[in-house]
């Protein structure tokens, strides 16, 4: 509190001093930001130019961009729509991005499946099954934060921690 000071920014006192030691915490999110720092800078999907378009890439129907629902299917118009929905899933093919490299080379790399779920309870998660990926790395879990490597099968069903953010990996 600054002790009904809005101009707390002219104080040097305990009114607007702040306390940098760094708490178990405060560890933790640096190291999970560090985390998120190095993926995205290790992944030019996570950092595109253009926009993605939902767009076929490939014969097999797998498309730059595609949502899924909690079932590990692609969500409809009406899913989209339901006010209920609480969980996301955004799958992102690294064959897709459209902007070229430094030298006009195509640009090409990894496909991830990232999962957002908003709601209260926890929640069981089908993986979407081929042609997406023929097995799923977890790379992230904000539930555990743990760096334990797991795969698992397309259309394998997993909990997901309310409120929580899985990142995956698709295995070709």
């Amino acid at each position: 509190t600054q002790h009904g000071n809005n101009n707390a920014y002219c104080q040097d006192n305990e009114i607007s001093w702040m306390d940098w030691a760094v708490t178990p915490d405060a560890q933790e999110v640096y190291g999970l930001v560090a985390k998120l720092v190095h993926l995205r800078r290790e992944h030019p999907v996570f950092r595109q130019k253009a926009f993605f378009s939902g767009r076929s890439i490939s014969d097999d129907g797998v498309k730059d961009v595609a949502w899924f629902g909690p079932d590990g299917e692609e969500l409809s118009d009406t899913e989209w729509f339901d006010p209920a929905q609480q969980t996301l899933a955004m799958y992102l093919d690294g064959r897709g991005i459209r902007t070229r490299g430094p030298r006009g080379e195509a640009v090409v790399d990894d496909s991830f499946l990232l999962v957002l779920h908003a709601g209260v309870e926890d929640l069981p998660l089908t993986l979407p099954g081929q042609p997406w990926a023929s097995s799923y790395e977890r790379l992230l879990d904000t539930a555990t934060n743990t760096d334990d490597v797991a795969v698992f099968q397309p259309r394998s069903t997993l909990q997901v921690t309310s409120r929580s953010v899985l990142l995956f990996k698709a295995l070709r």
